[in-house]
């Protein structure tokens, strides 16, 4: 099992939540995300996997860019983490976005 570095407990807790909200949606027979979600909020959970010796300039690309476009298209970021150990460690972006609506997902 890989071990995350997580900001908060609440942060981790919210993570666990919102797999387990992802894994029931996917699920052939769980209703569709909004339906799941009280709020209609959409939560996506993205990992990117840099080129060897590359997660840095990744980490400053998102950190110069990417967050601000993805404020500027609407979408929320929830949080980043990377794996402490294993092979992961070296390579592996973890990020959540959240969105207003499935429809706000799409368009973005």
């Amino acid at each position: 099992m890989r071990t995350l570095s997580f900001v908060s407990f609440a942060q981790c807790v919210t993570v666990a939540s919102l797999l387990l909200l992802g894994t029931c949606a996917r699920a052939a027979d769980a209703p569709p995300v909004s339906d799941v979600s009280p709020t209609g909020k959409v939560y996506e959970l993205r990992v990117y996997h840099a080129s060897p010796g590359k997660l840095e300039a990744l980490h400053a690309r998102f950190r110069d860019h990417t967050c601000k476009l993805f404020q500027k298209h609407g979408m929320e970021l929830i949080g980043f983490w990377t794996p402490t150990d294993g092979e992961e460690a070296k390579n592996t972006l973890i990020y959540i976005l959240a969105f207003p609506c499935v429809e706000a997902q799409k368009k973005a």
